[in-house]
C-alpha cells in the first residue's frame, strides 16, 4: 500500500509528485519543480525526484522535495507516488514512464517520442505542453484533488503496459518484423 511504501523509503506521508530518471537538461525537470511550486497547499505536497545527474544540486535546496540520486532499484519509489511527471524535452521511448505505467500510476508527460503513442489522453494519462510549468500545475492538480480521475488512469496505465508491452506481444511483433524483412 502507499502508505507502508512511504514509510519504508522515510517519506512524508504526503501526496507525492514524483519524476524518475536522469536529472539533466533535455530532461527538463526544473520545469516540474517550477510547476510544483506553483501547486496551493505545499504543506500536504512533496516532490520526488529519482535518479542522478547534471542537475541534482538545485532540487537538494527545496523545500518538501527529497532527491535520490541514482537508485538501482525505482519500483519502491513508483510505489510511494501519488501522479508520475516525465517532463521531457526530447524522448525516445522513456522506460521510466513505461514503469511507472506498469505500476499503475497516472502519468503526465510532454507529447515527444514515443510516449505520444502509448499514453492516450485522459484514458491512461495527461499531456502538458513542454514549457507550461502553469498548464502541468493545472494537470497535477486535477489528479491529486480527483481519485476517481486518478485510479482510471493509473487502472488504465497498468493495462496498457500489461496488453500492449507484454513479452509474449513483443516476441511476435519481432517476428512479424523479421519475417517481412527476410520472406517478402
Amino acid at each position: 500500500d502507499i502508505s507502508a511504501s512511504k514509510k519504508k523509503l522515510n517519506l512524508p506521508d504526503k501526496k507525492i509528485v514524483g519524476y524518475v530518471g536522469r536529472v539533466s537538461k533535455e530532461k527538463n525537470v526544473k520545469l516540474l519543480l517550477e510547476a510544483f511550486q506553483r501547486l496551493e497547499d505545499q504543506e500536504n505536497l512533496h516532490l520526488l525526484i529519482v535518479g542522478g545527474g547534471s542537475q541534482l544540486e538545485r532540487f537538494k535546496q527545496q523545500k518538501n522535495c527529497t532527491v535520490t540520486g541514482f537508485v538501482d532499484n525505482v519500483e519502491d519509489y513508483l510505489k510511494a507516488m501519488d501522479v508520475f511527471v516525465m517532463p521531457s524535452l526530447t524522448e525516445t521511448t522513456s522506460l521510466a514512464t513505461l514503469e511507472a505505467m506498469s505500476s499503475g500510476l497516472p502519468v503526465i508527460v510532454t507529447k515527444v517520442g514515443y510516449m505520444r503513442k502509448y499514453v492516450l489522453k485522459e484514458h491512461n494519462g495527461l499531456f502538458f505542453p513542454k514549457n507550461s510549468p502553469a498548464v502541468l500545475a493545472l494537470k497535477i492538480k486535477k489528479i491529486l484533488d480527483e481519485p476517481k480521475l486518478k485510479e482510471k488512469l493509473g487502472s488504465n496505465a497498468r493495462k496498457t503496459i500489461a496488453y500492449s508491452f507484454s513479452w509474449e506481444r513483443s516476441i511476435n511483433k519481432i517476428k512479424r518484423f523479421l519475417q517481412k524483412q527476410y520472406y517478402s
